[in-house]
């Protein structure tokens, strides 16, 4: 062999390990991560909202400062992104959105490509979320099958220029979004698993295809073809959220996450993950377990005017309240005890704000002085009770939203502390198995293809 050949030999295969030290962890998690003692593998699923864009603060949060150890799937979500304009894809019908989901506020950082690259060098799947919620512009296709296909390749192709490994179907019955009948609702996820099926993923694995329903969604689709079709379906158990009083009609104040329902008093129904979640789903109306996910709010919510468990809290929009982890741990020095309840596996703080707070997430006002509140707080022993719960019942992973609400920006990258429940369910789930970030630069306007 003459030393040009032998040259170029050593060259190629370089080039093939450089290429299989990549592409062989990627392929793995982007299946499931895989828990060091039992060797079964589970989903850790995480959803990035594009209001998560940003430098590292209290509410934002880049690709680059994300620890991604043990998550297997990440999913850039916005509410809405459905258009009132063919082909109904926002990213497609409207620039200025899809400018946003790039950038973020403004500015010369591409932080959704960021996010892709970022995943995909610590082996994590990338999907993105179509987010039916509180318009109803999915309508005006999903009855319709050409109109559907047509919808179906634009999400799809989209995708797959900005280097996603699926899509994610987050179709909410309520706030004016209204499902279509079961026969149309069913056939979507058919077109988008047979488009998805033709998809070239990042490194080529089969394109995932995920769904995030209520608790009570079980009905809209036919079972036998979500369970061919779809890769997960994450229920969304924080919606299990309040007390309905029978005798009153009024609602009280409840967990967002609790495990199990414990004895309620006399006309209320606090639920729980055990009962109203995935479990039910597969228990009861033949959906597989292996493709069920357990799905937990890193957010926690203030009932106000409440100070005890099942007490009614005051009404109107924006009841209750959303805060972020570090931000209702704050209560505690702000008129609060923190309680562990060992029967329902949660906790939560009680008491009567000394001071006024001012406004809590997603716009809503805070707590002020002198008022009463109650509220449930998701935390990292909750975390690892509601994952070993679904390790127990033969269930296929656990969804967290989001990367923001549970932030610490104060805390390293890789404390556990940063994102403190993610990284509790991460490590329950897979051992805290995942790769380190490498040597991956933002980037820039010039690199958005």
């Amino acid at each position: 062999m003459s030393s040009l050949s032998s040259k170029f030999l050593h060259f190629a295969v370089s080039i093939l390990l450089l290429k299989m030290s990549i592409i062989v962890p990627f392929v793995i998690n982007l299946a499931c991560a895989q828990d060091g003692q039992t060797g079964t593998q589970h989903w850790v699923t995480v959803y990035y909202p594009q209001w998560s864009e940003g430098p590292l603060s209290a509410k934002t949060i880049p690709a680059w400062e994300i620890d991604w150890r043990g998550i297997t799937h990440v999913i850039f979500n916005n509410n809405d992104n459905i258009s009132s304009i063919e082909p109904w894809w926002l990213y497609v019908t409207s620039p200025s959105d899809s400018l946003k989901a790039f950038y973020g506020a403004g500015g010369s950082v591409n932080y959704l490509d960021s996010l892709t690259k970022y995943a995909h060098v610590n082996g994590v799947a990338a999907l993105v979320s179509i987010q039916s919620i509180s318009n109803n512009n999915i309508s005006r296709f999903v009855t319709d099958s050409i109109r559907t296909e047509i919808f179906v390749d634009a999400v799809v192709s989209w995708a797959e220029r900005h280097h996603f490994d699926g899509v994610d179907l987050n179709w909410e019955n309520w706030g004016g979004s209204h499902f279509a009948d079961k026969n149309s609702n069913t056939r979507l996820l058919r077109r988008f698993r047979a488009r998805l099926n033709r998809m070239k993923s990042y490194y080529g694995a089969r394109a995932v295809l995920t769904m995030a329903p209520n608790y009570f969604d079980y009905k809209v689709y036919y079972t036998p073809d979500v369970n061919a079709t779809v890769d997960q379906v994450n229920i969304q158990c924080y919606a299990n959220a309040t007390a309905n009083n029978y005798q009153t009609g009024r609602h009280g104040a409840w967990f967002i996450d609790a495990l199990y329902k414990g004895t309620n008093p006399k006309y209320f129904d606090g639920e729980a993950i055990s009962i109203r979640g995935p479990l039910q789903w597969a228990t009861n109306y033949g959906y597989d377990r292996k493709i069920m996910g357990v799905g937990i709010a890193g957010y926690s919510l203030v009932y106000r005017g409440a100070d005890q468990m099942y007490g009614p809290y005051q009404s109107g929009w924006g009841e209750p309240g959303n805060l972020g982890i570090k931000e209702s741990e704050a209560f505690v020095n702000n008129g609060g005890t923190m309680v562990w309840d060992s029967t329902r596996m949660a906790k939560y703080i009680y008491g009567t704000a000394i001071t006024s707070t001012s406004s809590v997430r997603w716009g809503q006002y805070g707590v002020k002085a002198g008022q009463k509140f109650w509220m449930s707080l998701p935390s990292p022993e909750n975390a690892r009770e509601v994952a070993q719960w679904t390790k127990d019942q033969g269930l296929g992973g656990m969804m967290l939203y989001d990367f923001t609400t549970d932030i610490d920006p104060s805390q390293p990258r890789l404390s556990g502390l940063r994102n403190k429940i993610i990284s509790a369910v991460a490590t329950a789930m897979s051992g805290g198995e995942g790769r380190t970030v490498g040597n991956i630069k933002p980037s820039t306007p010039e690199e958005k293809k």
